[in-house]
């Protein structure tokens, strides 16, 4: 399926940002107030989904308790307030007709730049970053895990790109953002082994 020429929801997919396992992240334009979003994007197309449930009717597969435990997943990421989490501002799913694929979506405000770009563009022989600011960013990424590991949630996909910076023109402080944290792991080489139920139960936990 190409997001780029469907929307999903009321969400138009303009670029496409980054790929983890099966799932993307776009900068999505809202149709209601014209405004730009992150939008992560998970299908689970027919085949995938006979692979993982074992059943071949769409509304099995809808009602099978591995998909119920994304749905869940979902809701739980969307509860996590904290100053060093993006937060997710809106979550779903779209049934697609004809096909019978599932796609779940998660919306967040968007935020130009990660801590990957901006680490390549100032960690060279001309600019080096100085140890009070690799102080406080490691601070903020411990506050942002330590606040997710005790609500029993595991990122699994930590990178400097899971991190992006607020847009804080007034202020030269760093201030760090975790996302992409949900499904980053899952990738097609597990749905193709034989324990994908056990194996996905793990990582959705």
């Amino acid at each position: 399926m190409s997001h780029e020429a469907k929307p999903v929801s009321h969400y138009e997919l303009k670029t496409l940002l980054r790929r983890d396992g099966f799932g993307s992240v776009y900068l999505a334009n809202d149709t209601r107030d014209q405004k730009e979003y992150l939008l992560r994007v998970i299908e689970l197309d027919r085949d995938t989904l006979i692979r993982i449930t074992g059943k071949k009717s769409a509304n099995s597969q809808r009602d099978h308790p591995l998909i119920e435990q994304i749905r869940q997943r979902m809701k739980r990421i969307s509860e996590l307030k904290n100053q060093h989490i993006l937060p997710v501002l809106e979550f779903g799913e779209e049934h697609i007709q004809g096909n019978n694929d599932i796609i779940f979506y998660m919306v967040s405000q968007y935020e130009k730049e990660s801590l990957l770009s901006y680490w390549s563009e100032h960690y060279s022989n001309v600019e080096l970053i100085t140890l009070e600011v690799i102080a406080d960013l490691i601070s903020q990424a411990a506050e942002a895990l330590h606040y997710i590991h005790r609500r029993n949630l595991v990122h699994q996909y930590i990178r400097l790109s899971s991190f992006m910076l607020r847009n804080t023109r007034r202020s030269k402080h760093l201030h760090l953002l975790l996302t992409d944290f949900w499904f980053a792991d899952i990738s097609a080489a597990i749905l193709e082994e034989g324990q994908v139920s056990q194996d996905l139960s793990v990582y959705l936990a």
